[in-house]
């Protein structure tokens, strides 16, 4: 979990494996739902903690990261524009094209009061980036959360990666091209090396039993090892804390690999095991 004076990372585990998350601003104990595969996790989450959701963001359209919309409170939903059709209740609410940031306040398209009664929504300093990562989808995307209140934040933000990278591997090339998802890593690898990277679903285990077949990785198995004697996993529902790209960058053979002919050789290997 991502924590500072105002912003928090939570995560919220939905279905079988996959991994839906609560932005919290903590001074106006408000939050945005970050792909809900279903809703009463996010429910039961909301009303234990206190909190008052302003959205809910989808990084891509597949069904288990927006399932729980129908059953969530009626909140503008955003999508990129290439899922507009493709998300129920998105049709008005679209990402900014990259690198345009998005305010706490925008995001709840709410109308902001008065400068002498200003709203908490205005208040708050966390901020939104988009960072279009074609490949597992057409419409996929990187979500970029940052406290610019804060300088350790602002140089390290939490990016919400949806299918498109995750723990020690990458997704599946389901609507786009090999090279395509190749040239989404690597603009992930672009982003400051403190970022903490959080993934779709908790797939740690299954990816490093791919790597320990095909390479020598005592690195990923001894990482392996030690989220094993912490009962860290899909089926504990206590998945592997967010990393930083730099210790992804270490551990994930993925983001090794230097060209896109090697990478469609690895991922053709891992869509077969």
């Amino acid at each position: 979990m991502l924590k500072s004076d105002l912003m928090r990372v939570q995560v919220v585990p939905c279905l079988s494996d996959n991994l839906s998350y609560l932005v919290v601003d903590e001074p106006s104990r408000t939050c945005v739902i970050i792909d809900p595969g279903e809703a009463t996790p996010f429910l039961e989450a909301i009303e234990r903690d206190g909190l008052t959701p302003i959205a809910i963001l989808a990084t891509h359209h597949h069904y288990d990261h927006v399932g729980g919309i129908s059953e969530l409170p009626a909140l503008p939903v955003w999508s990129s524009k290439r899922d507009l059709d493709r998300i129920p209740g998105s049709q008005r609410h679209t990402y900014r094209a990259e690198n345009a940031r998005l305010s706490w306040a925008e995001l709840a398209a709410r109308p902001t009061t008065s400068p002498q009664n200003p709203s908490p929504l205005t208040d708050a300093t966390i901020s939104l980036q988009v960072l279009p990562i074609p490949g597992h989808t057409q419409g996929q995307v990187a979500l970029l959360f940052s406290d610019t209140d804060s300088a350790d934040a602002a140089n390290a933000p939490a990016v919400f990666v949806g299918d498109t990278l995750f723990s020690f591997g990458c997704g599946r090339c389901l609507e786009g091209t090999p090279d395509e998802l190749f040239a989404s890593l690597q603009k992930l690898k672009g982003l400051p090396p403190e970022s903490r990277l959080y993934f779709g679903h908790e797939y740690t285990e299954r990816n490093a039993l791919f790597w320990m077949t095909h390479l020598d990785e005592p690195e990923i198995q001894a990482t392996l090892q030690n989220l094993s004697a912490q009962n860290l996993s899909a089926s504990s529902g206590y998945p592997r804390p967010a990393p930083s790209l730099k210790e992804e960058l270490r551990l994930n053979p993925f983001l090794k690999i230097k060209n896109a002919s090697e990478f469609r050789h690895w991922r053709s290997l891992r869509d077969q095991f």
